[in-house]
């Protein structure tokens, strides 16, 4: 008898805690849910949008490095044509080589500082380096 009544009550707990369990949110806990889920999708869109603009601007990046090297390699040119030129046209290439190492210092410094520009400047200082002439 003890048997029976000691199963019968822990069945009942059972049952009683089951019914409980099943409890549905309310409207307000299933806002949150909405809320929450939404939230979730907006980072999810800004961390791939954040990815496609960290490739866009190592992109952009790597480019204008290979222009840099490009342009060295020009300068270097440049610098033997100024060695073995003589009287006015020497000092005009001097003049020349100057001013091209002038721009090349500035847009290196302009590259370097693309590292640390934010996705909501970048349009613009983009646009610093995308349009100068370096040669």
């Amino acid at each position: 008898m003890m048997i029976r009544r000691t199963i019968a009550t822990g069945m009942a707990l059972l049952f009683a805690s089951l019914v409980a369990c099943d409890h549905k949110p309310g409207p307000a806990q299933r806002q949150r849910g909405v809320t929450e889920l939404q939230k979730e999708e907006e980072t999810a869109g800004r961390t791939k949008a954040g990815l496609d603009f960290e490739k866009s601007r190592e992109d952009y990046r790597h480019s204008r490095r290979i222009d840099l090297a490009d342009l060295d390699k020009k300068i270097i040119d440049r610098e033997a044509a100024v060695k073995s030129a003589v009287g006015p046209t020497k000092a005009q290439l001097q003049r020349n080589l100057h001013a091209i190492l002038v721009k090349r210092g500035s847009f290196a410094r302009d590259l370097q500082q693309l590292e640390t520009v934010p996705e909501s400047r970048w349009d613009a200082r983009h646009q610093s380096t995308a349009g100068q002439r370096l040669e």
